[in-house]
Formats: C-alpha cells, structure tokens, sequence
C-alpha cells in the first residue's frame, strides 16, 4: 500500500523501546506493545503521503494485525 512513497520501514522490539526512551528521553506515542515499526515516508507531496499513510493505518488497525498506530504532526513529532 505504501510502495511508492516508502522510504524507511524499521522493527523493534519492546526492549529497543525501552533503551530509546531511556536514552533519548522519548516517550512512546502508542500503547505497550512486544513489537513497534516505525515507517518513513518520502513522496512528491506532503498531504499525498498523509492520506496513503492514514488508509495504511485505517486498514491494519481494522484489521487487528496492529493494535496501536499514530502519525507523526510535525517533524518535531517524527
């Protein structure tokens, strides 16, 4: 679904979550989880990427594949 605009797909466990706030003083945007992956998007437009991103999210939620998702507002955010 995301196949042209994907620029970055990375998986971590619960653990990496764990060292990233510990570390970086991060708080995770989603609930608990074992796993997370965080997906980076660079497309020709902003609001392109943002719907594609929103259906993707829409669908693997409603699909119970993914339990908890959340899009990054700002860059700040990201």
């Amino acid at each position: 679904m995301l196949g042209e605009i994907l620029s970055a797909f990375e998986f971590m466990d619960a653990e990496s979550m764990k060292l990233v706030g510990r570390h970086l003083r991060l708080a995770c945007p989603v609930q608990e989880s074992p796993f997370y992956v965080l997906i980076e998007t660079s497309g020709s437009g902003a609001g392109h990427d943002a719907e594609k991103l929103s259906g993707f999210l829409e669908q693997v939620l409603g699909s119970g594949l993914v339990t908890d998702g959340t899009l990054a507002a700002d860059q700040r955010r990201a």
